[in-house]
């Protein structure tokens, strides 16, 4: 009985998630939200010189998560800097939210002061960043 009561109550508030929607003509890498690592595809990232998971174009990947508050943030696959979209995202209780990124999705360099830019304007190879870079992918398999 409990079991059936228990199930009903997670039919009825169910946990929730974030789909995160690559629709631009980049792979992403590294893709995070309130410590939380979405992507389901491989990707070659060529300044780390190996696969990590991320989105390739087209592809979308949905994680359940707690509700909260945060950027998303992510890299490209090339070499650069660390970006994040311009707005908070926020996932509430009982809540499936889905962000699409687009070419023309405005993002900004993490951590900087540096001018908003849709996706499609951002300088590939910019700011490289490999340090951050691999102590960020070494924090993605230690949690994975």
């Amino acid at each position: 009985m409990w079991a059936s009561a228990f199930l009903g109550c997670s039919l009825l508030f169910p946990k929730p998630t974030l789909t995160i929607k690559n629709s631009t003509s980049f792979e992403l890498d590294l893709i995070s939200w309130n410590g939380i690592y979405i992507g389901k595809d491989q990707v070659y990232d060529q300044l780390l010189g190996y696969c990590v998971d991320g989105l390739k174009p087209g592809s979308s990947d949905t994680k359940k998560v707690d509700p909260s508050t945060d950027y998303i943030l992510f890299w490209f696959t090339t070499p650069g800097p660390k970006y994040r979209t311009t707005e908070l995202v926020t996932v509430k209780k009982n809540e499936q939210k889905t962000l699409t990124f687009t070419d023309s999705t405005i993002i900004q360099q993490n951590n900087s002061t540096a001018p908003t830019q849709p996706m499609s304007e951002v300088v590939i190879g910019e700011g490289i960043s490999n340090e951050a870079k691999v102590k960020e992918q070494m924090e993605f398999e230690r949690r994975n």
